[in-house]
This record gives structure tokens, sequence and C-alpha cells, in this order.
């Protein structure tokens, strides 16, 4: 991928060891751009003394790597591992990340791009030992969303979160895997085969830079960016201590809307899950709850229903629809179109509605079927 120079300086200064969203701010009110950290800090080492909490070792670290060889040799690893640095001034950079705190200053990518730009996205999370209700359920409700055009986002952990990213994939629908470490590194290690297919068909993202170990502390960070992509967060099962509740805290945070899977009150795993129900958040009795929530409920489904149901038409009925393809048409056009005689044509239009593939609209305008509820 191509950048501009001033994403070229902006990725730089983001690819330092030490270099956070926050240290990120105070350096910007000391020097502006992070061109003028480039060309100015080495030329003038004191300035770093004036950032608030920057310390000698970072200044210092920040000096011997300004310089064009370090530059070029850490944009020439992201192309040798098939990684695109997503910057906060790029345009695929997602506008809803913006609005969490501390912003990831660049996300590293493999896979599809486009997705960063999905207009609908929902994570699913919960326990890393789930049950075996608890898998299903994921699955089903992953499964619900892919099919209707639905992003899931997950963080790629054990559990739920893989079951959740297979469901996506097996209806080839999207999904995005949040990283808690490099993105050139498959963890956990034994899900490699699936880190593999979601670079392949979806997309992989961090904000640490390649190479960074899965460390602890890197992950709950990271549940930041799970909640900030998405419109809400559904929790599949989640026990009392659950690293789960601290992606639902920041979702709270972010305004975004809660969702929960009703568990069995003598299951561990479902502690967290009940108690979020018990203080208000959304229940799923269904997979496609979410899809309704949202109005989004099984459009693609009803649509390949109305296909299914046109091949079906009798040959007068093909008459009709084939005039309303065009766009939507009254009676007396219908009538003057297909020269049937008023009584054949009240009746086909009535068969046509029943099968649900035409609505009739105000003013007796017939037009085709949108696969909305019938």
């Amino acid at each position: 991928m191509a950048y501009t120079a001033e994403e070229t300086y902006f990725i730089w200064l983001a690819s330092i060891d030490g270099i956070g969203p926050i240290t990120f701010s105070s350096l910007m009110n000391i020097f502006n751009t992070p061109q003028a950290v480039f060309e100015d800090g080495p030329l003038h080492p004191e300035r770093f003394k004036s950032v608030p909490r920057l310390s000698s070792k970072l200044g210092r670290m920040l000096v011997e790597c300004a310089n064009q060889a370090y530059l070029d040799g850490f944009l020439e690893t992201l192309e040798e591992k098939g990684i695109t640095a997503v910057c906060r001034l790029n345009s695929l950079y997602p506008n809803q990340l913006l609005e969490v705190f501390a912003p990831p200053l660049t996300l590293y990518c493999k896979g599809r791009l486009e997705l960063l730009q999905a207009e609908k996205m929902i994570a699913i999370i919960g326990t890393r030992e789930p049950t075996p209700y608890g898998r299903t359920v994921a699955g089903k409700i992953s499964r619900s969303l892919g099919e209707n055009g639905v992003t899931v986002v997950s963080g790629m952990a054990r559990g739920i979160d893989i079951c959740a990213h297979l469901g996506a994939l097996e209806v080839q629908g999207d999904t995005i895997a949040v990283l808690g470490c490099g993105v050139d590194i498959a963890y956990p290690a034994d899900k490699a085969s699936v880190y593999e297919q979601i670079c392949r068909e979806g997309l992989v993202i961090s904000e640490y830079i390649p190479g960074t170990k899965p460390l602890a502390g890197n992950f709950p960070a990271r549940n930041r960016i799970i909640s900030g992509l998405s419109r809400g967060v559904v929790v599949v099962e989640a026990g009392e201590r659950s690293g789960t509740n601290i992606t639902v805290n920041y979702a709270l945070d972010q305004g975004k809307d809660i969702f929960a899977v009703p568990g069995s009150i003598v299951s561990k795993t479902s502690v967290s899950t009940n108690l979020l129900i018990k203080s208000g958040c959304e229940v799923i009795t269904s997979e496609e709850d979410v899809l309704e929530f949202y109005g989004w409920a099984g459009r693609k489904r009803r649509q390949v229903e109305a296909a299914k149901l046109k091949l079906e038409l009798t040959f007068q009925q093909r008459i009709i629809t084939d005039a309303l393809e065009q766009g939507g048409k009254s009676f007396d056009e219908l009538y003057e179109i297909t020269e049937f005689s008023m009584p054949d044509l009240f009746s086909l239009l009535a068969e046509l509605e029943v099968k649900g593939v035409i609505d009739q609209q105000p003013g007796r305008i017939y037009a085709m079927s949108d696969g909305g509820d019938r």
C-alpha cells in the first residue's frame, strides 16, 4: 500500500515501542506533527524533556530511530509480511474508533481492508471455556448475522470468540479478529488455521506493532477496539470474573447496546450474562434477536425465498412480474400492458400478493416485494 508522506511519519512515530495514544498526544502538543519529531527531535533533544511523562530512555530511543534507515526498514517489514498500516489519517480508519478513549494510533491489518468500513458490525464475546450450549448459541447467532450481511467482530480467543468467527465463515459471512499481539502472530497457536482463514476471507487487526508477543496486559486494551468497532456487543457465556466484563464496561462507556444470552442459574459460565439480564440489558432468545432489534431481520433470507417463489410462477403470473420488474405500476397500467380481463388480473394479482412476490402500495400501485415482512 502506498502511504502519503504525512502518513509515513505518523506510522513511524506510532511504531516506536512506548509511544501510545496518550504519549503521542503529549508529543504533538510540543512538536505539532510526527514529521517535526522525526526531523527536529534529533537536532533539539532537549525538547523531549518538556513532554509530560516521557522518560529519558524513550527520548533517546526517539532520537536513535529518527532516521531513514529505520523508517524504510519498518515499512519493508510490513510489506514483506503482507501487513497494511492504517493510521488515523487514512480514510479507511473507522470513524467510530475515533470516538473511543485513546483511539489506536495505527491499525495493522491483514486481509480485506474494506471491512474496516463495514456499515453493520456486531461483537460476539464470551468465556474461553464455554459449555456445549454456549458454543452452539454463539455459532447460531454468528451464522445468522453473517447470512444477513453483518460483520462479526471478536478477539479470536479460545472458546466463544473462535465459535463466533467460524460461524460467520461457515456462511461466507464477514468477520474481523482483533488481536492482543502483533497481527503477524497466530494466537492461540493451536488456532493457526482459523487465523489463516480469517486473513484470507475476513480481516485480522491489531494496534500492536508486528512481532509484539501476546502479553496478558495487551488484552484489556484490545477489548476497547472490539466494542468500539461494533454497534452492539453480544455476550454468550461469561463467568463472574471473566475478562468479557472488561469489554462490556468499555461498551457501556461508549454507549453501545449490550445483549446477553440467558443461561442456567447453576452454571458458572452464565453468572455474568444472567447478571447483565438482571440489570436490564437486551435478552437473546433467538439467533435473529439482534437483527430484529436493529431492523435488519432476515432480509436476505426472505429475498432468497421470494426468488425461489418466482421460479414457481405460472406463465400468466410471469407476465405480470416481468412488467413490474421495470418499476411499480397501477392496476390500469397493468391492465393495458398484460391485456388480461379485469377479473383475471384481479385474481392473478391476489395470488402473487399471497405468495409474497408483489406488494400493493398506496394508490393501488403494485410493485415487486423487497423481501420485507409479509
